[in-house]
């Protein structure tokens, strides 16, 4: 049976924003919903229009893009289907939005560097909280990530994330940070004390990196 899902999402267009702006896509977390990074965004540049989506499975009060790596519901023909259905939304908005970042918290990471490893060509930067990237040994087939293509592009990633994160397994950090560093152009910061969370000086941070990465601001 075919994936029917049609993305929903909440979109602001700040005051003086045009359907031309630079898109900030907002991926939010395991069991969370497409309000819960909103405040985050709020406190980033005024230049972007906000999009933020939410998950298609209910999880709890909220919702999930898959089931969790170590759930034996996993299955990665789910996340084939979840990113593949995002590509055709975000091919939509490329057409009318130039500049496209995406911003996943937790698991809205993996999507996010997922979407990346899929396709470099719609994504102008990444911004990756408390997250991870999923091992591309997941993949039975080995043939849906084209690393290849984004080590090429070397797309910029920022990556905040406490070193005491209670969430994010060891395990999934290690790869992330071994694959960050050889296919992207990555900031890596750590922050004590954030927990599984966003601290307001990495949500500063995030604001420089954008500025600089994608504005062309000099710092």
């Amino acid at each position: 049976m075919s994936f029917d899902w049609d993305p929903y999402a909440i979109i602001d267009t700040r005051d003086g924003n045009t359907d031309a702006s630079p898109l900030l896509v907002l991926l939010h977390g395991y069991g969370a919903d497409e309000r819960d990074l909103l405040p985050v965004a709020a406190q980033l540049p005024t230049q972007f229009t906000v999009a933020s989506i939410r998950a298609p499975f209910a999880m709890g009060p909220g919702y999930t893009w898959f089931p969790l790596v170590a759930n034996p519901a996993f299955d990665f023909s789910i996340v084939r289907d979840v990113v593949e259905r995002l590509e055709d939304w975000l091919e939509e908005m490329k057409a009318k939005h130039e500049t496209i970042v995406l911003l996943g918290f937790s698991m809205g990471m993996a999507v996010a560097t997922s979407l990346l490893r899929r396709r470099p060509d719609l994504i102008t930067a990444v911004v990756g909280c408390s997250g991870f990237a999923l091992d591309a040994a997941l993949d039975p087939g080995q043939d849906f990530f084209d690393d290849a293509a984004l080590k090429h592009h070397k797309l910029p990633l920022f990556w905040g994330r406490d070193p005491q994160d209670p969430v994010i397994t060891e395990d999934k950090v290690e790869y992330t940070n071994h694959w960050a560093r050889a296919h992207t152009k990555l900031t890596k910061v750590n922050y004590a004390g954030i927990g599984h969370g966003i601290g307001a000086q990495e949500i500063s941070h995030i604001g420089e990196f954008l500025d600089a990465e994608v504005f062309g601001a000099r710092l």
